[in-house]
């Protein structure tokens, strides 16, 4: 069973104009921005911003107003609780050979037609009496990792 999710990522801007143009971005409503505010721990959603981001503007008309500084930088940063994941998780535990060794068979599928995940990290916590653990995995890669208690699965 799924017991949490959040999605995390960042926006990176690569910037080659000359002198100092201000630019402006306006967002899409439909992202409800206003549940995106940054917020005390880390079970709420979260934006940092690059230190070039004009916040005043944001907080009053939801538009990103900043001057770029040169090359490339993070413009933002965010994590949500993720009440609708891009993927499908299906997971299967099953006794595996001696006594009180398990198998976990663990397979995901886009949920949407257009879905694309980059960077994805599935974690798989194991119960507390685990001290080893064997991980496979048929695309990218997975590892157990015990100072956590879980395996790792990434792609």
């Amino acid at each position: 069973a799924l017991i949490s999710s959040q999605v995390m990522g960042v926006l990176r801007m690569k910037c080659l104009l000359s002198g100092m143009p201000e630019v402006k971005v306006a967002l899409n409503n439909r992202l409800q921005w206003g549940q995106l505010e940054p917020k005390s721990g880390s079970s709420g959603s979260c934006l940092r911003w690059h230190q070039c981001v004009r916040l005043a503007r944001w907080e009053m008309e939801k538009v990103l107003s900043f001057i770029p500084p040169d090359g490339e930088f993070e413009l933002l940063s965010y994590e949500l609780p993720a009440t609708r994941l891009p993927l499908q998780l299906r997971t299967a535990v099953r006794p595996a050979g001696e006594e009180g060794r398990r198998e976990y068979v663990i397979s995901l599928e886009a949920a949407f037609k257009a879905s694309r995940a980059e960077h994805v990290c599935l974690r798989v916590p194991l119960p507390a009496g685990c001290h080893d653990a064997r991980a496979a995995a048929t695309h990218g890669t997975a590892s157990w990792d015990p100072d956590d208690g879980c395996v790792r699965w990434r792609f």
